[in-house]
């Protein structure tokens, strides 16, 4: 099956509309810390889908930024394996394609946290240190401060 005949009957727009508000679905159920077990299968469910459909419209950073989300999702679950298969995931993207500085620096955080989550703390220090070393260097100041808090909740 060609992934572009996943959803033939829906324009690109339509598509990347879908995938930006799975996308904000799947966000929404990370911040709620008061998660029931239903809405944690929705948010495992919500980020794949939301991969996916930015897999049929988007480029590198929307596949990088997916992989990113869907990482976070498993950190948040107890799945530290399938966290590090898409933070290395994202990784393998962020590095073979040109992408903003920022995704890299994101990519070493959500490997940071995925090793974190399954308790590798050596993996997990090398991350954070490389996601630490590249935050100087973004530029845009709102990138630089939400991925130097993010780095910040990774209290090991």
């Amino acid at each position: 099956m060609n992934t572009n005949d996943i959803t033939p009957d829906i324009t690109p727009e339509q598509t990347k509309a879908l995938a930006a508000k799975l996308f904000n679905r799947a966000w929404q159920l990370i911040e709620n810390t008061d998660r029931t077990e239903a809405e944690e299968l929705e948010m495992i469910h919500s980020a794949h889908a939301s991969r996916l459909h930015w897999q049929q419209i988007g480029g590198p950073k929307e596949w990088a930024i997916g992989e990113w989300q869907c990482a976070r999702v498993y950190c948040e679950v107890g799945f530290p394996e399938s966290a590090i298969f898409h933070a290395q995931a994202c990784l393998e993207i962020v590095e073979s394609n040109e992408v903003p500085l920022w995704m890299h620096a994101s990519t070493f955080e959500i490997l940071a946290r995925s090793y974190w989550a399954a308790e590798d703390l050596d993996l997990a220090k090398l991350a954070r240190g490389r996601a630490l070393q590249l935050l100087p260097q973004i530029e845009d100041a709102a990138d630089r401060e939400t991925i130097a808090a993010q780095v910040a909740e990774l209290t090991f």
